[in-house]
């Protein structure tokens, strides 16, 4: 990802976006395939004011987190709430905020070609395989997001530089635009 397409996305903080990334996969000693997982999520911001979120603050009115921030494990911000680096790898990351609202879709690829989880479920380790509540924050490595799109109203006219998909809203009378961009 350029500096400027870090900077398109940027400038979209706090609309319902939705974002790709592709990774490797954690398998067990002696698998030789190359086993990757391409997950898109659906209704999340770009940036994440962790202290801010509404759930963060009832959740420490009523008990079920703790009183202070606990930090950022070994991570430090590059530009607050945004992007976040590792100083010991300089590694960056995207933080996302995710919302009752937030789908997740993951797709497998074995050595390039697209799989059932069934089929490679066996040769993941157990950190790969587990999944859970949703947490209320996520951090992308910057260097995995292969795609990011967004939705806007289509008042300014039209956006240069991207994909884009119009289409007529049925509860409001605007003209909306889904802007993709592929890394």
């Amino acid at each position: 990802m350029t500096v400027a397409q870090l900077e398109k996305m940027l400038n979209k903080k706090g609309k319902m976006s939705s974002l790709t990334w592709r990774k490797n996969c954690k398998t067990y000693k002696g698998v030789e395939d190359i086993i990757e997982k391409e997950t898109k999520a659906s209704s999340v911001q770009i940036g994440a004011a962790y202290d801010n979120c509404k759930r963060v603050i009832s959740g420490r009115a009523d008990g079920t987190l703790p009183e202070q921030n606990v930090g950022l494990n070994g991570l430090e911000w590059v530009s607050y709430p945004y992007i976040l680096k590792n100083p010991k790898t300089d590694k960056e990351y995207v933080r996302i905020t995710l919302t009752a609202n937030s789908k997740f879709n993951s797709t497998f690829f074995e050595n390039g070609v697209e799989v059932q989880k069934s089929e490679i479920i066996d040769k993941l380790t157990s950190a790969e395989k587990r999944s859970g509540d949703m947490p209320l924050v996520m951090n992308i490595p910057l260097e995995n997001i292969i795609e990011f799109a967004w939705l806007e109203a289509n008042i300014y006219g039209q956006i240069r530089n991207c994909k884009t998909r119009s289409f007529k809203s049925r509860r409001k009378r605007l003209s909306h635009t889904i802007c993709l961009c592929n890394f």
